[in-house]
């Protein structure tokens, strides 16, 4: 389970920066200040390599499907 979701969150990462990037410069385009601000932060925020180590190391919650079976 660990080494599926860090695979999944390296390959969201560079992923998730480019829609990023891409809210930016629409935000930019369009004078949208606070989506602007807003996009930054999380651009910067994710570049960090503090914050991706912590979306690595960080376990999703696993929540079990019951099934009723009758």
């Amino acid at each position: 389970m660990k080494v599926l979701h860090e695979d999944i969150i390296k390959h969201w990462i560079p992923k998730e920066l480019v829609r990023l990037q891409n809210r930016v410069d629409y935000a930019n385009e369009k004078g949208l200040r606070r989506e602007l601000d807003e996009y930054l932060e999380q651009r910067e925020r994710l570049k960090k390599p503090s914050e991706q180590e912590r979306l690595l190391t960080q376990s999703p919650k696993v929540i079990p499907e019951v099934i009723d079976i009758d």
